[in-house]
């Protein structure tokens, strides 16, 4: 069967299937111009899919238009989330692994925590702050901000065991899940733990 994103406002819900028949698509971010973020994956690509989503391409979907948004030369790309001013983070698949971008004026940027196994953004908000998860050298999972050019790495939800920042206000309030327990489910959690100070990168 195929996939299909949609937006549901004030009652009523709007489908949103990138334009080539039988595509699946994926929607994650919203801003509040209404303009989306998410996935696509085209019907001539059978190697669509995966732990992380269903699609293989980014787009943006902005006033009934579709754009597609990829990393230049990447294998694949995701879009997670937008901002008001049109930045959009997500996270694309080269040769090497998975790393995080933010793409803003048209231009791509690698955004990796410094010695990371990957980094993925989630979140961004309307003062650039990023939110998202990275694996350290030993496969931990941690979550981070990115503010202004610095990484606050190592933003854990006390006693956990695995953190991951999933959103970002314009406030700089932050939503994660974690895991508490090995063998438990993932906890929501929700605070405000970045620092004047950024830690040290991950070792």
């Amino acid at each position: 069967g195929a996939e299909h994103a949609f937006i549901y406002d004030h009652g009523k819900f709007t489908t949103l299937n990138y334009p080539e028949p039988g595509s699946r698509t994926a929607a994650y971010g919203i801003n509040n111009l209404g303009e989306v973020v998410g996935g696509y994956c085209p019907t001539r690509n059978l190697n669509c899919g995966g732990n992380l989503s269903p699609s293989n391409h980014a787009f943006k979907y902005s006033e009934g238009q579709y754009t597609t948004v990829d990393y230049p030369g990447a294998l694949s790309t995701e879009a997670f989330a937008i901002n008001d001013s049109g930045d959009i983070v997500g996270y694309y698949l080269d040769n090497r692994g998975l790393h995080g971008f933010l793409y803003g004026g048209g231009v791509f940027r690698t955004n990796d925590v410094p010695n990371s196994g990957y980094t993925i953004p989630l979140g961004i908000n309307n003062a650039g702050q990023v939110a998202g998860v990275y694996t350290d050298q030993n496969a931990i999972t941690h979550g981070y901000i990115y503010q202004n050019g610095v990484f606050y790495t190592k933003i854990d939800v006390p006693g956990s065991t695995a953190s991951v920042l999933q959103g970002i206000s314009n406030s700089g309030a932050v939503t994660a899940i974690a895991n508490v327990n090995p063998i438990g489910p993932a906890e929501p959690f929700q605070g405000t733990p970045l620092s004047a100070t950024p830690e040290e990168p991950p070792n």
